[in-house]
C-alpha cells in the first residue's frame, strides 16, 4: 500500500506585538519631539534676531542723531556735558519693548598731557566720547547692544574750559573698589546736573568739563553689599566736616575728592543676668567714632548714635552699619541696672562684613560703680589680673576673668580712687581714677 503525505502551509500572516508598538511609539515620539523642538529653536532665534536689528537700528538713530548735533550740543540732559539727549529713554516697538540709555563725556587725552599730569593740561575736555547701549525685553535676557563714538570738535581741541573731578573709591584697607556708582547732583547749575558714573578697576573716576559752581556738588557713593558714603548739606543745625561738604568746581582746575565704603557690618545684641538668663526690653545707646559734621553747638555728629531697646527675649539687631568702633551704654538709673561684663571689648571694634556678637551682662544698678577694663595694647583681655581699688576707708580688689573686666558696685562716694592693677607677665599699672556715679574705664598694661 502505497501512503502519500499531505503538508498543508498556514498563512504567516499576524499583527504587531504590544512591544512592537510601543518601540514604535517611542521612535515616532522622539523623532516628533526632536523636530518641534528645533522648530521652536528656530522661531525663538528668529525673533531675537529680528529684535536685536531693531536694537541695532535704534542704536544707528541715536548716533544719527549726535552726529548731526553741533559739538556743543552734544551732551544729556542732566549730565556733564549738559545737552538734550536724554540719559535714559524706553522705547516700544512692536517686538518689544527697548531701553535706550546714551552716556556723553568728555575725554582728557593724554596725547596733549592731562589735567594735573605732566605736561599739565589746562583745557582738557579734548573731545567728546558718546556710549549708546539699547537693552530690550527678552525670555533669553541677550547681551546688550552697545555702541561707542568719537565725537570731535570743529577745532583743535574743545576750548570749554572747565573743572575736572579726580575721584577714587577706597575700602577699609585702602584699596581701590572696582564698578562702584556714583551719583552727582548740582542743583545750582544751568541746566542742572544728575548723572551716575561707575569706577574703573582701580577704583577711579576722572571726569572733566564740569561747571564752575561754588559748593553745591552733591555726591553719592554706593555699590550693592557695600556700606554708602556722600556729601551733605549744611543747615542751621548741622555743619557737615570737610570730607562731608558738598563740593566745589573752579575752572582749569583739578578737584580730588576719596570715599571709603566697604562690606556692610551687622551686630547682634544680647542683655542677659549673672545666670545667664536674658533680661529683655532693655533700653540701650549704640554709637561709633565715625563722625560727618558738628551741630549748631558744636556737639559732633555721628554716623551711628541711636537709642534702641532688646525686644523680649532680650535680642536686638542692627544690620547693614559701617566697619567702626562701637561704644555701648545703658542708663542704670533708668534700666536699673549696670554692664558687668560684655563679650567685646568696649569699645567694640566691627570689621567691614564682620557678623559681630555682643552679649552684655547686667547686674543691679547702684549708685556709684567702676568698671574696669583690663587689655593688652592690641586690645585683646588680660585675664587673672589682680585689679585693687583704694580710698580712704575702701580698699577692695578683683580678678579678671577671661573677659578682662571687673565691676566695683556700692562705692561709698563719688571721688578719686587709686587704681591698681598687677598681671603675670605685665608691667605693675597704677592710676588716680575720678568716679563719678556711673564710671567706666579702660587699663591697657605694657609687657614686662
Amino acid at each position: 500500500m502505497t501512503g502519500r503525505w499531505v503538508v498543508t502551509k498556514r498563512a504567516a500572516h499576524r499583527g504587531f506585538t504590544i512591544i512592537e508598538l510601543l518601540i514604535a511609539t517611542f521612535i515616532i515620539g522622539t523623532v516628533v519631539t526632536g523636530l518641534f523642538g528645533l522648530f521652536v529653536l528656530n522661531l525663538r532665534a528668529a525673533q531675537e534676531g529680528e529684535r536685536r536689528l531693531v536694537a541695532i537700528a535704534l542704536a544707528n538713530e541715536r548716533a544719527e542723531m549726535i552726529r548731526n548735533l553741533p559739538y556743543s550740543n552734544v551732551g544729556t540732559s542732566g549730565g556733564i556735558p549738559a545737552g538734550s539727549i536724554l540719559q535714559e529713554e524706553v522705547i516700544a516697538r512692536p517686538t518689544s519693548t527697548y531701553t535706550v540709555r546714551t552716556d556723553v563725556r568728555y575725554v582728557d587725552d593724554s596725547f596733549d598731557g592731562t589735567a594735573g599730569g605732566a605736561p599739565n593740561d589746562t583745557v582738557n575736555t579734548d573731545y567728546k566720547q558718546a556710549r549708546i547701549e539699547v537693552a530690550w525685553q527678552s525670555p533669553s535676557s541677550p547681551a546688550p547692544i552697545l555702541l561707542v563714538m568719537v565725537v570731535a570738535p570743529p577745532g583743535v581741541e574743545g576750548g570749554e574750559a572747565a573743572g575736572t573731578l579726580s575721584f577714587q573709591a577706597l575700602n577699609a584697607a585702602a584699596a581701590g573698589i572696582p564698578d562702584a556708582s556714583l551719583r552727582i547732583v548740582n542743583m545750582a547749575t544751568n541746566p542742572t546736573i544728575d548723572v551716575t558714573t561707575n569706577t574703573d578697576n582701580n577704583g577711579r573716576i576722572l571726569l572733566p568739563g564740569l561747571p564752575e559752581s561754588a559748593g553745591s556738588y552733591e555726591l553719592t557713593l554706593t555699590k550693592a553689599g557695600y556700606t554708602s558714603e556722600q556729601t551733605y548739606t549744611e543747615t542751621a543745625t548741622f555743619i557737615p566736616d570737610t570730607d562731608h561738604a558738598h563740593l566745589s568746581m573752579l575752572q582749569g582746575q583739578v578737584t580730588p575728592k576719596t570715599f571709603s565704603i566697604d562690606l556692610v557690618s551687622e551686630m547682634a545684641i544680647a542683655t542677659q543676668d549673672e545666670e545667664l538668663q536674658p533680661l529683655g526690653n532693655i533700653a540701650y545707646s549704640l554709637r561709633g567714632t565715625k563722625t560727618i559734621g558738628v551741630d549748631e553747638t558744636e556737639t559732633p555728629v555721628y554716623r551711628l548714635n541711636v537709642q534702641e531697646q532688646t525686644n523680649a527675649s532680650g535680642t536686638a539687631t542692627h544690620p547693614d552699619i559701617i566697619w567702626d568702633s562701637y561704644d555701648f551704654s545703658i542708663d542704670g538709673l533708668a534700666t536699673g541696672y549696670d554692664i558687668k561684663e560684655t563679650s567685646m571689648l568696649l569699645p567694640a571694634k566691627v570689621n567691614p562684613g564682620e557678623q559681630a556678637d555682643l552679649t552684655v551682662t547686667l547686674v543691679p544698678h547702684t549708685p556709684i560703680s567702676l568698671h574696669v577694663t583690663v587689655a593688652t595694647p592690641e586690645g585683646l583681655p588680660i585675664d587673672n589680673a589682680t585689679v585693687q581699688l583704694t580710698q580712704v576707708g575702701y580698699d577692695t580688689t578683683l580678678g579678671t576673668g577671661a573677659l578682662g573686666q571687673v565691676l566695683f558696685t556700692d562705692l561709698p562716694f563719688n571721688a578719686d580712687y587709686t587704681l591698681s592693677i598687677t598681671a603675670p607677665g605685665w608691667q605693675v599699672f597704677n592710676e588716680v581714677i575720678t568716679v563719678t556715679n556711673t564710671t567706666r574705664t579702660r587699663a591697657e598694661l605694657t609687657s614686662a
